[in-house]
């Protein structure tokens, strides 16, 4: 059976209070690297992203990819 939250997806630009959240749930995690977090590193496994984007137009063509 699918968990609800594989179909989540999480986008933000904080790895541990967006990324890091959303992969403790089981959601599909992409980072925004932007503005102050750009220079940012993972501190932990869990602040890993499935996807990392330098712009939010990356976003669309990523979703396209993941809904085919």
């Amino acid at each position: 059976m699918e968990k609800r939250t594989e179909k989540c997806l999480i986008v933000g630009d904080n790895l541990k209070r967006e990324i890091e959240s959303g992969n403790k749930i089981g959601a599909f995690t992409v980072w925004t690297r932007q503005n102050l977090s750009a220079d940012w590193k993972p501190q932990n496994e869990m602040q890993i992203p499935k996807a990392t984007i330098n712009a939010i137009e990356e976003l669309f063509p990523l979703i396209e990819k993941l809904n085919s």
